[in-house]
């Protein structure tokens, strides 16, 4: 009995020290996450309606990662591999006559999406006659 013990405890060391041994080897040192982010939601206009055809671009700075166009509900999806903590801009625009909206946003896991509604309005320039 004795020697079984021994056996037992010896296999359960090595497993052990294997173990710590592979974890040991494989640490990033850069501490950066990186993960699938997902961007999700509608634009309206000033009224309201659904947008169908606005665009929304997911940027780093001055660099577009990925970008949608909205369909017939408004409705648009992003999902880019990014650095999960760095922050970036979301934006929206529909054609040049509406304003531009934008949220800074933080990249975070696909399983649970930001929700981000856009609403833009229409650019209207008024003339003064004097």
């Amino acid at each position: 009995m004795k020697i079984k013990k021994k056996h037992t405890t010896i296999f359960s060391i090595v497993f052990l020290a294997s173990l710590l041994m592979m974890l040991v080897g494989n640490i990033d040192t850069t501490f950066a996450i990186y993960n699938w982010v997902e961007y999700e939601g509608y634009v309206y206009n000033d009224w309201g309606n659904a947008i169908n055809g606005a665009t929304v671009k997911l940027k780093d700075g001055s660099t577009l990662l990925d970008s949608d166009t909205t369909d017939s509900f408004g409705y648009y999806k992003i999902r880019e591999y990014v650095d999960a903590t760095k922050h970036f801009t979301l934006e929206a625009i529909n054609g040049a006559n509406w304003t531009t909206q934008s949220y800074t946003v933080l990249g975070r896991a696909e399983a649970d999406p930001w929700r981000y509604d856009f609403d833009l309005y229409y650019v209207t320039t008024w003339a003064e006659i004097g």
